[in-house]
């Protein structure tokens, strides 16, 4: 679970700039309204919350926040991390699939010939489409 006191902060100086912005803004507020549902956001609007004072620690608000409705806002919009959509994993699969392409079309930086010769293969084309091949069964499975 998300903790924000737990974070790993490389400089030691960032760990109060971070916990003070997060103190500054959700210090003192209580959500009036029902927590915002992902339906609640349609189209590019977002549902604006009202607030009221409150006696509670601002980062443990925080940290309801992101394991409350941020989780459930991504997930509606991405899904799970056991149901993403075909397209987002497309997204997320480009510079490897980029890669894969120069490194079939570059002939592992050097002249394709010499790269067949190399490896063993007895023509360019049979290199190219092992090549190919190697790199499709890579991505799909």
């Amino acid at each position: 679970t998300f903790d924000v006191r737990a974070a790993h902060c490389t400089v030691a100086s960032d760990r109060a700039s971070i916990e003070s912005q997060v103190t500054a803004l959700f210090s003192g507020m209580e959500d009036k309204t029902a927590a915002p549902l992902p339906s609640a956001v349609d189209d590019g609007e977002v549902v604006l919350q009202r607030f009221e004072p409150l006696q509670e620690d601002p980062l443990v608000r925080f940290n309801a926040f992101i394991r409350g409705n941020l989780r459930e806002f991504v997930i509606s919009q991405i899904g799970d991390e056991l149901s993403v959509p075909y397209h987002i994993c497309l997204v997320a699969f480009l510079p490897m699939i980029f890669y894969s392409s120069v490194n079939v079309l570059g002939c592992d930086n050097g002249p394709c010939a010499s790269s067949a010769k190399l490896e063993s293969y007895r023509s360019v084309s049979a290199y190219m489409i092992t090549q190919t091949v190697g790199w499709f069964l890579v991505l799909v499975l």
